[in-house]
């Protein structure tokens, strides 16, 4: 076996090895009950889709039917590209279809976004600096924001880890290869906001390489258009609410839609710097770099990965900032390889010297892990087993019947083609589980008020000491 072959082989041993750790947590998170209504949406969608009924989901809806006060009718016919779109998942619906349970896409998702680190050890060995590519290998696994992604249910966005850094290294290595255009296309397929990102890197690799502007210029073009066209007409197309209800991103004090925010940040500079310039946005910032801060040296790359931030930057939600989700996994492939051009630059003039700052870099990892790391430990601090009182329960709801349920256990009932959060559709629904101890996002005396309600249309099917399972009245 050549060396060449033996460095990869180590890089996918590398990026197994914290696969099978992190798949590990991740699967023991869903069986303790830790996962919510974004898995569930995804898990339907992808059942449905293995049936013959491409992406068709109702608990999504349901789901902004609860939160944003829509009253809207859900066909069973509503389609999940009307929230965010994603045809990467059409990729997946083959291995769904195989094992159709949500622990499909939380092991796909994990396994990709490990696997997507191989390309730092490949471009490092491109560039002769294999001993740092491996380093900076490690440091991609272990950064936070992807920990935090492959834990925090499934969402399309964390495939950006995979595609994005795939992309990345052939644009690095072969620009108008085939296998370039191939990670680009299926790069901008997995949500429409991965475009914004790969746009403005194409646009500034078009301002630094005279010999690929237009190819690159024709990249940032094509990314932009497919932003718009996804977010102005195909998304409205599909959706219940035949908008693009992203547009404003959680309470953004720039504006309600993107033409505002352009027209805002430029008639009021001073609103814009208050808004992105922040003391929460610089600290933000700061703690998603400091597990690679030599990547500030190479500004094409850094800047994007800045840039992947910015529905986080501009909202004023906190949840976006908490960095205990999925809404840093772009962030980490361009800041690696912003990481790797760096030590490539270094490398060239002080080799021993780089190969020091990569290790030491290294070893300041875990400090940096434990500051920025607190959310996210917190939030899975309570990993236990399945629980045996909603197991004995799982069977006595009819397959595919309809059901209303709280977000904890939607996501155990997501092989059918209805089903709604809870108390959505609650009164029309085959069967009606509710939890005792864990409500929301009711609160108690709004459940009891629900109950009432119920106790007009459903039976009480089952009850155990945790759990409350009821059965729709059949009028003869």
């Amino acid at each position: 076996m050549s060396i060449l072959m033996k460095i990869k082989l180590i890089a996918i041993i590398i990026a197994l090895l914290f696969f099978a750790s992190y798949n590990k947590t991740a699967l023991q998170i869903y069986y303790s009950g830790q996962t919510r209504g974004d898995l569930t949406n995804f898990s339907q969608a992808m059942y449905n889709s293995s049936l013959g009924r491409y992406m068709q989901n109702t608990f999504n809806y349901s789901l902004h039917n609860f939160w944003g006060g829509r009253e809207l009718n859900i066909p069973t016919d509503s389609s999940i590209f009307g929230i965010h779109l994603n045809p990467i998942l059409t990729l997946f619906i083959p291995i769904y279809k195989l094992y159709p349970n949500p622990t499909t896409l939380i092991t796909i998702q994990t396994f990709l976004a490990c696997l997507g680190s191989i390309f730092i050890v490949f471009l490092a060995q491109k560039n002769k600096i294999t001993l740092i590519g491996i380093v900076g290998q490690i440091l991609f696994l272990s950064h936070p924001s992807l920990r935090s992604a492959v834990y925090s249910e499934f969402h399309a966005y964390t495939l950006s880890i995979f595609f994005v850094s795939g992309f990345i290294y052939f644009i690095s290595t072969k620009p108008k290869h085939w296998t370039t255009i191939i990670f680009f296309i299926l790069s901008l397929s997995i949500q429409e906001n991965v475009s914004m990102t790969i746009f403005l890197y194409c646009l500034i690799l078009s301002m630094f390489n005279k010999k690929n502007r237009t190819y690159y210029l024709i990249l940032a073009i094509t990314s932009i258009a497919y932003f718009f066209i996804s977010t102005k007409i195909i998304i409205p197309h599909l959706s219940n609410y035949k908008s693009y209800i992203f547009e404003a991103v959680y309470g953004n004090k720039l504006g309600g839609s993107f033409y505002d925010m352009a027209q805002n940040s430029l008639k009021n500079p001073q609103l814009f710097i208050e808004v992105f310039f922040s003391k929460e946005n610089i600290k933000y910032i700061g703690s998603l770099t400091r597990p690679a801060i030599f990547s500030i040296f190479s500004p094409v790359l850094y800047i994007a990965s800045v840039f992947s931030l910015l529905s986080s930057l501009i909202s004023s939600s906190s949840l976006l900032k908490s960095q205990a989700m999925h809404y840093e996994a772009l962030f980490v492939p361009f800041v690696y390889f912003a990481w790797l051009n760096t030590f490539k630059k270094i490398s060239q003039k002080h080799g021993l010297f780089s190969i020091m700052l990569a290790l030491l870099t290294l070893t300041s990892l875990i400090g940096s892990i434990n500051k920025i790391n607190t959310n996210l430990s917190n939030k899975f601090a309570n990993i236990k087993p399945f629980d045996p009182q909603l197991e004995e329960i799982i069977p006595l709801v009819q397959a595919n019947a309809s059901l209303s349920t709280q977000d904890h256990l939607s996501v155990f009932f997501t092989n059918r083609s209805q089903l709604y959060l809870f108390p959505v559709y609650s009164t029309q629904s085959d069967y009606v589980l509710l939890s005792k101890k864990d409500i929301w996002p009711l609160k108690e005396e709004e459940q009891s008020q629900e109950i009432k309600k119920l106790n007009k249309t459903h039976n009480l099917n089952y009850e155990n000491t945790s759990y409350l399972l009821y059965k729709k009245i059949i009028l003869k």
